[in-house]
């Protein structure tokens, strides 16, 4: 009897683990195929451009896309080689000041073109974190915050300290987040 309620826990657990497996591979086939599926599109737009600012406009689309497809690649690679214990994270002290301005950046000129806002609150100076992972997460945030946020939306990516019960941690916890008034909300790492 006992090792049949043992059996019927592994099998239970099993069942879990594939189920949390599917998920996965569904959420990472999702976000393979839409740069893939924009790529195409324009593609297809710039088969019809007429004007040399279409075909500039499609050709920076383009551009766009397959980098954030080879993103996605290199994201799941490293995932890979820390699940194996291949890739270590490198904690750095990060100056939030410069570090994140230059983050949301690039993203100034394509909130202007929808007229929503893109706000930086910083109340917090530095940041201990892993830079690269760190601004691939960023980066995603803020690039669905501007897809999910409506025309005169706001977008506010914040910095700040916040208690920690570990009072002998050496550096200060923050919370970093992206908040928009579209659909998805709000969004912390």
């Amino acid at each position: 009897l006992f090792r049949s309620k043992q059996l019927a826990t592994q099998m239970e657990e099993l069942r879990k683990l594939n189920q949390i497996k599917d998920d996965f591979l569904s959420t990472v086939a999702h976000e393979l195929r839409t740069p893939l599926n924009n790529i195409n599109l324009a593609i297809t737009m710039l088969k019809t451009a007429t004007s040399e600012k279409s075909r500039d406009r499609y050709m920076r689309i383009l551009q766009e896309e397959c980098t954030h497809e080879i993103t996605l690649i290199n994201d799941l690679l490293d995932l890979q080689r820390l699940e194996a214990g291949a890739k270590r994270l490198e904690p750095e002290l990060i100056p939030l000041h410069d570090w994140l301005p230059c983050m949301v950046e690039p993203f100034y000129g394509r909130v202007q073109q929808v007229q929503q806002q893109l706000v930086l609150d910083i109340q917090t100076s530095h940041l201990m974190a892993d830079r690269r992972g760190l601004e691939r997460i960023v980066v995603e945030l803020v690039n669905n915050a501007c897809k999910y946020t409506p025309v005169e939306g706001t977008i506010v990516v914040s910095a700040k300290a916040v208690e920690h019960s570990d009072s002998d941690a050496p550096w200060p916890v923050v919370e970093l987040s992206v908040q928009n008034s579209g659909q998805i909300g709000r969004a912390h790492v």
